[in-house]
């Protein structure tokens, strides 16, 4: 819910320019198995993504990856860096 600001204007974006694709990427911190983070990213970037299709983009422009535990922006030491970690990004394709 926090995001959903942020997600209005992606979706306002693609809206705006039906020529644009997105990848949406989800990433974890380093906490558990690295299968299990590579799971909950994907689920992440899935969560980006169904908030995009309800708010009507055709889900042929979108993609979701887990990307897991891999490029960490923080360290995983601390719980504010852990928390840095746990984010989702995207990139846009046309």
């Amino acid at each position: 819910p926090v995001s959903l600001a942020e997600i209005k204007i992606l979706a306002t974006a693609l809206k705006n320019d039906s020529r644009l694709k997105v990848t949406i990427y989800g990433y974890t911190d380093d906490v558990g198995s690295e299968s299990d983070n590579l799971i909950l990213s994907k689920q992440r970037a899935e969560s980006v993504t169904n908030a995009l299709l309800d708010m009507d983009i055709d889900p042929s422009r979108l993609q979701a990856i887990g990307r897991g535990e891999s490029d960490s922006i923080a360290p995983n030491d601390t719980e504010e860096g852990r928390k840095m970690n746990r984010r989702t990004a995207f990139e846009f394709t046309n």
